[in-house]
């Protein structure tokens, strides 16, 4: 982990406020046509926010100074359409009889100054360690071509591809509770 930063998982209203905003400025500062940008509800003309309730995410933080400058949600509801498949891919069939989950956003806020790749693995080993604690076998994400090599540089592998709003996207996975020939780790 990198030193002088707080990794946690926000609960507080204040921190999801501040990590909504900070959704809404990265989105928009890098593309405006990103999915999330047209399809999480605008709040104040300054916030995002997944319809996917907040009682169904984890959200994983970054501070410095007590300042939020990274962040990821994952959601953990399995029960309901997930994100991927609204993006436009389909739920796997290994999914099926495990307990999954998938990244609905990652962001570093314009206080994170420098390289920020080392401050995402943390960030990803950080809440992927939480959610084998928590006994989920699979953590689905979604990608473009520009940030592919951070998710599998985690350990993410693909497996699918589509062009979807004429870009390529990519659905990768990751084996939480498995070791690398696919086979149960005993806790």
């Amino acid at each position: 982990m990198q030193k002088g930063y707080e990794f946690c998982i926000l609960t507080d209203e204040e921190d999801i406020i501040e990590y909504e905003k900070e959704m809404f400025t990265a989105f928009n500062k890098i593309n405006p046509n990103y999915w999330i940008c047209k399809h999480y509800k605008i709040i104040d003309n300054c916030r995002f926010q997944s319809e996917i309730p907040y009682k169904d995410q984890l959200i994983f933080a970054v501070k410095k100074n007590n300042r939020l400058i990274a962040a990821a949600a994952v959601n953990i509801n399995q029960n309901n359409l997930m994100q991927f498949e609204k993006v436009g891919f389909s739920k796997p069939l290994e999914s099926k009889n495990k307990k999954i989950c998938e990244v609905l956003s990652l962001y570093k806020t314009d206080k994170l100054t420098g390289d920020f790749f080392y401050i995402f693995i943390d960030l990803l080993g950080f809440l992927g360690n939480e959610l084998k604690n928590r006994n989920f076998d699979c953590l689905y994400s979604t990608s473009i071509e520009r940030f592919k090599p951070l998710y599998t540089s985690f350990g993410s592998k693909v497996i699918d591809e589509k062009i979807l709003d004429e870009e390529k996207k990519y659905l990768q996975v990751n084996y939480l509770n498995e070791d690398k020939n696919n086979k149960k780790v005993s806790s």
